[in-house]
């Protein structure tokens, strides 16, 4: 079997590693052609069973079930190799390295025994190896890294851990062990340590040393946007004490906040957040700097420091904790965005059930889900040409085609709607003039044909009637465009 060049793309955290794997799976199906492969088998879009496989027992049955993994480590380790074995296997000759990513590896494969593993799971495949880790001046990223904590679930106040006698974080921070340690299980010439900033990357920018570092030609490759992951003062605060209701004072690392918590905050709330006092940056960067040099003298001789010493951009006092007013602007916000969706999904709940009883042939059942939905959501395609559909009776089809015309009232013009009332032979209500009070007379109504034709002249003829559950993708559609425009309005308005 031929084996092939692996490059292990392994964090730090905070180093642009979601935008590197962005990248790589925006351009997964363009890769082989230039040969090389961003594979699927170490997970689709963070390769976390790397670090499952070859963590500790305990550590990795957690990250497994953190990153809902199926079954335990050991069940993770068995089903990747097998699955890594069947994705190389198939790869194309042309393909000579595999990019593997995933940022957990430089602090879950925290010994050279568990790297050591790890190149023994990809032995079998790849006989050349290339390591890649970014590393960020410790405070930087100790900072940047406060929001991502706040998200899994700690509750703690300083936006520094406590590194005084703490051997944990002395570890999680000492950058010259990491490379040590991989290049004891690795080889020295195989690993490839970065130093983080646009001051230090090929051309300024994160993506091109990388392509720089693999050997890659990003000429025609897609780049994803680049995301502000930071989250402002006042929802940090509010992450902090969500926590501490739900798990205690001390909180709860790996336990993450709901995911609709996190998508609130993510979206509405990027900015940035409390800063240390600038004697604590300083005094943080002191437990580092042994380590520090001891990295400069032996991987960057070449630089007279590998860390910048300008702490200006920290406050003289630590920034103060928001107020109860901030945290609940953030709270009175995600309750809107909440309360606006209950309805949407009571809606969707409905509308599935009544689905699965149109195809068992219980339209009866059906009936009342339908009408549900309606209520919630009145202009529900899905639904309205379901009742239509199965309408057996004169009376059960007039209530249909009033439930319809109702929609259409409120959404005039709406190419859909008017679809499914050609289809159906549904009259078309005539919206009256301003200021009047009465319908137009029944004889001047328009046939849903006739104003399906002047909304759209240049259009095809209406099609024949669909079944109801062909109409589930367009009523998605429209749900998701009138979220959209109520997310744009809430942004500018409650949630700040």
């Amino acid at each position: 079997m031929r084996k092939r060049r692996a490059i292990l793309h392994i964090g730090t955290a905070k180093t642009g590693t979601t935008t590197i794997q962005r990248m790589l799976l925006e351009n997964r199906q363009a890769l082989p052609a230039r040969g090389f492969c961003f594979p699927s088998s170490p997970g689709e879009k963070n390769h976390t069973r790397l670090a499952i496989a070859v963590a500790p027992e305990r550590r990795g049955d957690k990250m497994a079930r953190t990153t809902r993994e199926a079954g335990d480590a050991a069940y993770v380790t068995e089903r990747f190799a097998a699955d890594l074995a069947a994705e190389m296997a198939a790869l194309p000759d042309g393909v000579h390295t595999c990019i593997f990513s995933n940022e957990h590896c430089y602090r879950k494969v925290d010994t050279a025994d568990a790297a050591q593993r790890l190149k023994a799971l990809l032995d079998p495949h790849f006989d050349e190896y290339r390591v890649v880790v970014y590393l960020r001046r410790q405070d930087e990223m100790a900072v940047s890294v406060y929001s991502t904590r706040l998200r899994s679930g700690a509750a703690h106040d300083s936006v520094l851990p406590a590194v005084e006698g703490n051997e944990v974080y002395l570890r999680r921070f000492d950058w010259h062990a990491l490379v040590e340690r991989w290049a004891e299980a690795f080889g020295r010439e195989a690993v490839r340590p970065r130093l983080f900033g646009r001051e230090n990357f090929v051309g300024g920018d994160l993506l091109d040393d990388f392509f720089a570092v693999c050997g890659l030609d990003p000429a025609g490759l897609a780049r994803p946007e680049v995301k502000n992951s930071a989250l402002s003062a006042p929802a940090q605060e509010f992450l902090r004490r969500l926590n501490i209701m739900m798990h205690g004072e001390d909180g709860a690392d790996d336990d993450k906040a709901p995911q609709f918590v996190r998508q609130y905050v993510d979206a509405h709330h990027a900015g940035p957040g409390r800063r240390p006092a600038r004697a604590g940056a300083e005094a943080f960067m002191a437990h580092f700097a042994p380590s520090n040099e001891a990295l400069r003298l032996g991987w960057f001789p070449g630089h007279d420091r590998i860390f910048s010493t300008d702490f200006s951009r920290y406050p003289e006092v630590a920034d103060p904790m928001p107020g109860d007013a901030e945290v609940l602007q953030v709270a009175l916000g995600l309750i809107a965005q909440q309360g606006s969706a209950v309805p949407e999904q009571q809606a969707s709940s409905a509308y599935e059930r009544a689905m699965k009883r149109v195809q068992a042939g219980k339209a009866e059942e059906a009936r009342p889900l339908l009408a549900r939905t309606l209520a919630k959501e009145p202009g529900h395609l899905g639904a309205l040409e379901a009742l239509l559909s199965i309408a057996a009776t004169e009376t059960d089809r007039a209530e249909a085609a009033a439930r319809l015309s109702r929609a259409l009232r409120a959404e005039p013009g709406q190419p859909e709607l008017l679809r499914v009332a050609a289809a159906h032979g549904v009259p078309i209500p005539v919206p009256a003039e301003r200021g009047e009070r009465q319908h137009a007379p029944r004889a001047e109504r328009a046939t849903a044909g006739e104003q399906a034709a002047v909304a759209a002249p240049s259009e095809p003829a209406p099609q024949p009637p669909r079944r109801p559950a062909d109409a589930l993708a367009e009523r998605e559609r429209r749900k998701a465009e009138r979220r959209e425009e109520r997310r744009r309005s809430r942004q500018a308005g409650v949630s700040g």
